[in-house]
């Protein structure tokens, strides 16, 4: 239970001190968020933001509901005044601090008068484009759902979802909602026109254009990608590929003077591994043949850029590659493959490799995922530029199309298919909800929901219904205990990427990617969790990638809470109203941090260099990925997948096998190495940090096993951090002092490795490869691979 006394005496010390009205005003905001966080401390569902916090407050303590609406008014007004720079006056202070003494007063047990001192009252709703509102009733027979506004404390709506696509029965009670471009009827209701649940879990736009599909549109196509992995196979290469041909394309100064010859071998040597281990391209014909497809997809690609580009207005120095963006208002983030920019329209292109759509004579069609995931890229820009729908076009690009003028294919976008990508959309969101908040029972449901739906495929998927079978399959051999570790784990996992989304932990500093939106940039700043003030010094795009060498500039932003080879969301922040949800952001990895600069490093180069010289200041903030995450789904699945005694082994139904070793009383660390190597199944050397786990017994079970000459070592870490100590560690081992006394390879990119060890980086190793073969035998001769676990699953 909170100790009230030390809150009432925290609020005497900010009313007493001599800061300023608003920054007391901040203060009383981080004591009330404090409170709120400790009274929820215990509840299993989930809190986005202090708003839903409150709500549930106010229902579990009873709280009237004027002091209700001042609670929520004073988190409201804190926001108000940092973005509009307004001065607070000593009277609305006062009923701040007196609606946070009565809300301390009724929690503690004493009478109060909740209504002393307070005098505003709920808000009305105006003409707003978004309304973030939360649920606290669904009537599912009228159709309707009953709600709290965000913004404005205190008001009830009450929304009309009859109009929408997709029933409100996946809609409940606590659920964040927001409501797009509504009208209100002649009985107040509101009537949106798009309802997104949960806008602040970002699902990425190829995720959702992958539900739908001409022989079975479903959100359960989300669940099953979670679990499958991707196979290694010559079309998904050359889907990279032609990726990789439209950036270098892009970039360079004369597109038409790119030889495939050399874009080819660079990207052979970027991407060495893929090359290698494909086994579809394994013969010396199939390389060949792969060799014949990638030069029809270059010319093509090349053939649009210099011909056709130009005939729908396209400067390519106007174009930017890889976009990423963040659009709280549909629930969505996605990376483009190119946006063009002028002061007309905004125009998508989404470049597609595989075979045109059918039929392959109609020049005109886009296959149905593909529109969607135009739709939705349509969606994000038109929130983070806040243009009309109007103003922004988007084309599929299909490069596998050898006629003149038939690549680029114009998406059309139109309001039905909205609907029925948000509504698949919420769909996902409620079955991740129903997987945080249930049971095993609630997961296996969900499979059986997923065999259901080759009822509800066309007759002629065939493939589609072996596909489910298979899966199928798979968890009807596990035995009951196998399945409720699989059911348990998923479940877990499923909380743990909710709480990486929505940030719904307990720290008090902000945490989660919505954290980005949801706090203040202030509070952020004081959890020295941002680099801001900061201005381009220079760009480097000699290499592979582009590197910005950033100069810090504010004072005050001296400490941060930043590391080398930690990846970052870099944007433009002007003032307080440059936020991630407004502005274009990049993607990078942290390259060096002094004093004076900051050096980031990005996987794209850009021609474009107008974004960068348009903004004379940037800001750097925390960035999280979901691969981590989607890689434990895969491993699961890959767990049932497994022979039985290795499934028992990991369940803990066989113990792990080590053969006796004489008692010798070998001297530590040597005791412990040589009950490591004697271990037949693992051996597990747990410590805290600086016992020595990589500086000794990592470096010595590498010599030791790296001595018996028979077999080939995989050393894996979580961070790339964590691999440059353990290529330390190798380097110590065997005397390393120069790239070619050292034998081990290191998986990932030069963005995240230490540049002490980016001669070992494979592709840095595969540029002095003369031929595929001679970097297969290298890659053979070399028994030791450094990777994160991240890299190595691809």
């Amino acid at each position: 239970m909170p100790d009230y006394t030390a809150y009432l005496t925290d609020i005497q010390e900010v009313s007493i001190s001599e800061s300023a009205l608003n920054d007391k005003l901040f203060e009383l905001k981080k004591l009330l968020e404090r409170l709120s966080r400790e009274l929820t401390s215990g509840e299993s569902v989930q809190f986005p933001n202090l708003f839903s916090r409150l709500v549930f407050l106010a229902q579990q303590h009873r709280i009237p509901n004027r002091l209700e609406w001042q609670l929520q008014h004073l988190r409201v007004r804190t926001k108000e005044i940092r973005e509009k720079n307004e001065e607070l006056v000593e009277a609305e202070y006062r009923q701040h601090e007196r609606a946070l003494i009565n809300f301390l007063e009724l929690l503690s047990g004493n009478k109060t008068n909740s209504d002393e001192g307070l005098t505003l009252s709920p808000q009305p709703i105006g003409k707003e484009r978004t309304l973030r509102v939360q649920v606290q009733a669904v009537d599912n027979e009228k159709a309707e759902i009953r709600c709290l506004s965000e913004k404005h404390p205190g008001t009830e709506v009450t929304v009309r979802c009859d109009a929408l696509s997709g029933p409100v029965d996946h809609f409940w009670e606590g659920a964040q909602l927001n409501l797009i471009d509504f009208t209100v009827d002649k009985n107040g209701r509101l009537l949106p026109k798009l309802i997104v649940l949960e806008p602040d879990y970002l699902i990425d736009a190829s995720a959702i254009a992958e539900c739908f599909h001409d022989y079975c549109v479903t959100p359960m196509h989300y669940f099953r990608n979670k679990f499958e992995t991707p196979e290694n196979r010559s079309y998904l290469l050359l889907g990279n590929l032609a990726n990789f041909f439209l950036d270098e394309l892009i970039f360079a100064q004369q597109p038409d003077e790119v030889s495939f010859d050399e874009t080819f071998l660079k990207s052979f040597r970027q991407s060495p591994f893929e090359y290698t281990s494909c086994r579809d391209i394994a013969a010396d014909e199939d390389f060949r043949d792969f060799m014949r497809k990638a030069r029809t997809q270059f010319e093509n690609i090349k053939r649009v850029i210099t011909e056709d580009f130009p005939r729908r207005g396209i400067n390519l120095h106007q174009c930017t590659l890889e976009p990423s963006f963040f659009s709280e208002r549909y629930g969505f983030q996605g990376r483009l493959d190119l946006l063009h920019i002028n002061k007309k329209a905004y125009e998508i292109v989404e470049l597609k490799s595989g075979k045109l759509p059918y039929p392959a004579y109609d020049t005109g069609k886009i296959a149905l995922n593909h529109e969607v995931q135009t739709g939705v890229y349509r969606l994000m820009t038109e929130s983070v530029f806040d243009v009309p729908s109007r103003r922004v076009e988007a084309a599929i690009l299909y490069s596998s199309g050898s006629i003149p003028g038939t690549n680029l294919r114009f998406a059309a976008g139109f309001q039905q298919l909205e609907k029925e990508i948000i509504n698949v959309r919420n769909l996902i969101i409620a079955n991740e909800h129903a997987i945080i908040n249930g049971n095993n029972q609630t997961v296996a449901q969900l499979f059986q929901a997923l065999y259901d739906t080759t009822g509800t495929a066309q007759k002629s998927a065939t493939f589609y219904t072996q596909r489910i079978e298979q899966f199928k399959s798979v968890l009807q051999q596990c035995t009951p205990m196998e399945l409720s570790y699989f059911y348990r784990y998923i479940r877990f996992v499923s909380q743990e990427l909710y709480l990486q989304k929505t940030g719904d932990v307990e720290y008090e500093s902000p945490a989660g990617v919505a954290s980005l939106w949801n706090s203040d940039f202030t509070e952020r700043a004081e959890a020295l969790d941002v680099l801001y003030g900061l201005s381009i010094e220079s760009i480097d795009d000699s290499g592979n990638d582009m590197k910005i060498v950033f100069r810090r500039n504010h004072a005050g932003n001296d400490v941060v809470n930043f590391r080398e080879g930690e990846i970052c969301i870099v944007y433009p922040r002007q003032d307080e109203q440059d936020t991630v949800l407004n502005r274009q952001i990049l993607k990078g990895a942290l390259a060096a941090i002094s004093r004076e600069f900051v050096e980031v490093r990005f996987r794209n180069k850009q021609r474009n260099r107008t974004f960068f010289n348009e903004n004379p200041l940037w800001a750097i903030e925390h960035d999280a990925l979901d691969t981590s995450y989607n890689s434990m789904y895969k491993s699961l699945f890959d767990f049932l997948n497994a022979e039985k005694q290795q499934r028992d082994l990991l369940l803990g139904l066989r113990a792990p096998q080590a053969p006796a070793i004489p008692e010798n009383k070998l001297p530590y660390p040597e005791s412990i190495i040589r009950k490591a190597m004697a271990a037949e199944d693992y051996f597990l050397i747990i410590g805290p940090p600086g016992t020595g786990k990589t500086s000794i017994f990592a470096r010595r079970l590498i010599e030791e096993f790296y001595a018996k000459e028979n077999g080939n070592m995989l050393v894996l870490a979580y961070t790339n951090r964590a691999v440059d100590e353990l290529c330390e560690a190798i380097n110590a081992a065997f005397g390393c002092k120069d790239e070619n006394s050292c034998n081990y390879i290191r998986v990932g990119s030069e963005l995240s490795c230490a540049e002490a060890y980016q001669d070992r980086l494979l592709q840095n190793i595969s540029e002095k490869a003369s031929n595929r073969e001679s970097l297969r035998t290298t890659i053979r001769k070399t028994r030791i691979v450094v990777s994160t676990l991240a890299s190595i699953n691809g």
